[in-house]
C-alpha cells in the first residue's frame, strides 16, 4: 500500500507530538530526514487499541478473500485520487 504523501502526513503528525503520543528527532544518518518514533505515552495508547475489540462491519463479513482484495484496491485507488 502507498504511504500518504507528506503534505498529508504532517498534519497528522503534529497532533501527535502536540498530545504527546510521538517525538521527532533528526536522523543522525541523513540530517534532512526526521524519525518520528511512539512516546510511553504512544506505546500505552496502541496496547489501549490493540486490546479493544473491534470486529469487521457485518456487511464485510459475507465478503470472500478475492471481493476483500477487489475492495482494498478499490480503496487504495480511492486514495491515491484523493492525494492528488
Amino acid at each position: 500500500m502507498r504511504q500518504p504523501s507528506t503534505r498529508l502526513r504532517r498534519p497528522v503528525v503534529n497532533d501527535l507530538e502536540g498530545r504527546g503520543l510521538v517525538a521527532r528527532e533528526i536522523d543522525p544518518a541523513n540530517r534532512r530526514c526526521k524519525i518520528v518514533s511512539l512516546t510511553e505515552d504512544g506505546q500505552a495508547m496502541v496496547r489501549m487499541i490493540d486490546a479493544t475489540e473491534d470486529p469487521a462491519p457485518e456487511a464485510l463479513t459475507s465478503l470472500d478473500d478475492a471481493d476483500l482484495k477487489r475492495l482494498q484496491s478499490i480503496l487504495v485507488r480511492i486514495q491515491s485520487l484523493s492525494d492528488r
